[in-house]
């Protein structure tokens, strides 16, 4: 008799055990689905002011940590208390950019501002984050289809 009613209350364990795993997913799925429901019927504006928000904080964020070599995407999300995710998805909705590029072409702006008051290269491209004068000509070329050389000795001419 014993062993009729361990196999009962196993098997009622498990029947237990199997109703609530399928209960949770429609659950969490309803959850989700409402929770999107009322967010897309949120007005645009609400949206756009906190988009606009995030990537204030994002270029406040970058602004104060551009010099740093070592600064990341990961430290960026984290400042802002997001995840890489997260951050990924609000420069692509918002600039069609990833976040290190962003990040990269705000180094160059910023360098072009150094170069611009007559810092010479090599202190420029360490003053913006850069570690390696290769890749940051590299970066440059790409940027303004010309090497920070030619960009200092072209804005001596003018």
């Amino acid at each position: 008799m014993i062993s009729t009613v361990k196999k009962f209350s196993v098997l009622h364990t498990e029947y237990q055990m199997k109703q609530h795993w399928v209960a949770v997913p429609h659950n969490l799925s309803h959850q989700l689905s409402q929770l999107s429901f009322a967010f897309s019927h949120c007005s645009s504006s609400v949206r756009n002011r906190a988009a606009k928000g995030s990537i204030d904080a994002i270029a406040r964020v970058i602004d104060g940590s551009y010099s740093d070599p070592h600064f990341s995407v990961l430290q960026l999300a984290t400042t802002l208390g997001m995840s890489i995710r997260q951050l990924q998805r609000i420069f692509r909705q918002q600039m069609a950019l990833t976040p290190n590029q962003f990040i990269r072409d705000y180094r160059l702006h910023k360098a072009i501002g150094l170069l611009r008051s007559g810092y010479p290269v090599t202190t420029v491209l360490y003053s913006v984050g850069f570690t390696s004068p290769s890749y940051f000509t590299e970066c440059f070329k790409s940027r303004y289809q010309m090497t920070p050389s030619e960009y200092c000795r072209l804005r001596h001419f003018k």
